[in-house]
């Protein structure tokens, strides 16, 4: 009987994921507050998943990420970095710099190279940039 109320449930927040705009973490919530409340879960089996020091982590990033949103800091460094540019063809400009250097950055984190091809591909990328900024002015 169990398995076959979670493969409800399951499908109910599938379903309500899908069509609501409700918040993915209310919804996720609800659905361990069911599983527990029905004694399929104990809350000790329920909570567990807390207990994790990444999911800590993961959530204080996700407070800390809302805070900088919230008191403007995000737009206040997005202005800083990227300026205020006059044209589309700038700020197209601007914006592909940040992704290649970005990009750079993440494809070196994830191999756990050295640190010489990610100098390598951020000046390849920026010469790019030079060029597609001389070409569009």
């Amino acid at each position: 009987m169990d398995m076959y109320f979670t493969l409800v449930l399951i499908g109910l927040v599938f379903l309500v994921l899908v069509t609501t705009r409700i918040a993915a973490d209310l919804i996720l919530m609800a659905a361990m507050g069911c599983l527990m409340i029905s004694g399929v879960l104990t809350v000790g089996e329920g909570l567990a998943g807390f207990a994790n020091p990444g999911v800590m982590t993961i959530a204080i990033l996700y407070i800390v990420a809302a805070g900088l949103q919230e008191t403007g800091a995000v737009q206040w460094l997005s202005k800083y970095l990227l300026g205020a540019p006059k044209t589309f063809k700038d700020r197209a400009c601007q914006t592909h710099c940040a992704q290649c250097a970005t990009e750079c950055f993440y494809e070196q984190y994830r191999r756990g190279g050295d640190v010489y091809p990610f100098c390598t591909r951020l000046v390849v990328n920026a010469s790019i940039f030079r060029l597609l900024s001389y070409l569009f002015r």
